[in-house]
């Protein structure tokens, strides 16, 4: 396995987003995500967060 550290690859930013804009309008990037409707839901989203409920990130989503 090997890491890298961003700060070292600033300068390949901007070609990055290019390709990312692309790939995810091509449908090639997926992500999932885990929606809760509701602030007076965030506490049980978090304590979820914490036992592995969500898949993806776990987003608390207020208002319409």
């Amino acid at each position: 396995m090997r890491g890298f550290i961003i700060s070292e690859h600033y300068d390949r930013l901007t070609q990055f987003y290019g390709d990312m804009v692309k790939w995810i309008a091509e449908g090639r990037i997926k992500w999932k995500e885990t929606i809760v409707a509701g602030l007076e839901n965030a506490p049980a989203a978090l304590i979820g967060l914490f036992k592995g409920d969500n898949l993806g990130k776990m987003i608390v989503k207020v208002g319409n």
